[in-house]
C-alpha cells in the first residue's frame, strides 16, 4: 500500500448505526466479511494498536499505523473503523497526517500516548532517517492535546552518564529535557497510567505534581531521583 493510498481515507458517508441497519434491510446475503456484529468488530479493531512487531516495521508508531489495512477491507469495515473513537484514541506518531487524523477522530475521548525518545530526541542531521524527522514533527502536534492524555508511555533512551554535565551524552540529555518542557506546564488531569523508562525525576524534569498526583498505575524502569543512590 502506497503512502498516497493509505493517507487518503475519505470520511464515512453513514454512521455505525446506519451501516448496521443497511445490512439488516438488505434482502441479499451480505458478504461473510460484513456479517459480524458492529460491536464485535469494534472490540476486535481496538486490539490493533497493541499489535507490535517492530522487526517487520509494524507498531503503533510505525509510518503507517497497524489498523490502516482494515480501512481497505470493505466499505462497511471502513465506516466502522473511521467511527471507532477508542481505536483512534491510541495516537500514532509515525506520520503527521495520521497523528492529525487520530486526534480528530478520537475527539473528545481521552487518548493514549507512547513517546519513543530514541527517535524524537535524536539530533537531526543529514544522515537522520525520514522516520526520525517525521516523529519529531508529530511530537509537536500532540502537545496541545496533553490535557486529554490518560496513558503516557515515555522513554528518554539516555545513556547512564548523560546527566553528568561533562559527560559525552550531556548535550543530547539536555535536548530531550527541553523537548519535554511542555509536560511541566500541562494540565493532564485525566492521566491515570504512567510508564517511564530511562527518564528522571530531578529538579525541573518533565514531571509535575499537579498531574502526577492522580496516577493510579505507575511503572518505572531505570529512573533517577536526584543521585545514583536514588536510582530504581
Amino acid at each position: 500500500m502506497s503512502d498516497a493510498e493509505s493517507l487518503s481515507p475519505s470520511p464515512p458517508a453513514i454512521s455505525l448505526s446506519e451501516a448496521a441497519n443497511v445490512c439488516l434491510r438488505d434482502t441479499s446475503s451480505p458478504p461473510y466479511i460484513d456479517r459480524l456484529p458492529v460491536e464485535l468488530l469494534c472490540r476486535a479493531f481496538c486490539w490493533l494498536p497493541h499489535f507490535d512487531d517492530e522487526d517487520n516495521g509494524v507498531s503503533l508508531n510505525s509510518r503507517t499505523p497497524p489498523w490502516i489495512p482494515v480501512l481497505h477491507v470493505s466499505s462497511f469495515w471502513r465506516t466502522i473503523t473511521m467511527e471507532c473513537k477508542e481505536l483512534w484514541s491510541w495516537i500514532p506518531l509515525g506520520h503527521p497526517e495520521w497523528t492529525k487524523m487520530a486526534l480528530r477522530l478520537s475527539d473528545p475521548v481521552a487518548v493514549a500516548l507512547c513517546i519513543p525518545g530514541e527517535h524524537i530526541f535524536a539530533n537531526l542531521d543529514e544522515s537522520t532517517s525520514v522516520a526520525h524527522h517525521l516523529m519529531k514533527e508529530t511530537f509537536t502536534l500532540v502537545l496541545e492535546h496533553l490535557p486529554r492524555v490518560w496513558y503516557l508511555d515515555l522513554k528518554m533512551a539516555r545513556p547512564e552518564s548523560s546527566n553528568v554535565e561533562d559527560g559525552e551524552h550531556y548535550a543530547a540529555y539536555v535536548r530531550a529535557r527541553q523537548m519535554l518542557a511542555p509536560l511541566r506546564s500541562a494540565r493532564m488531569s485525566q492521566l491515570i497510567s504512567l510508564r517511564c523508562a530511562r527518564t528522571d525525576f530531578l529538579a525541573e524534569s518533565f514531571s509535575e505534581e499537579s498531574w502526577a498526583s492522580q496516577v493510579r498505575d505507575l511503572w518505572l524502569v531505570h529512573q533517577h531521583f536526584g543521585d545514583a543512590s536514588g536510582r530504581v
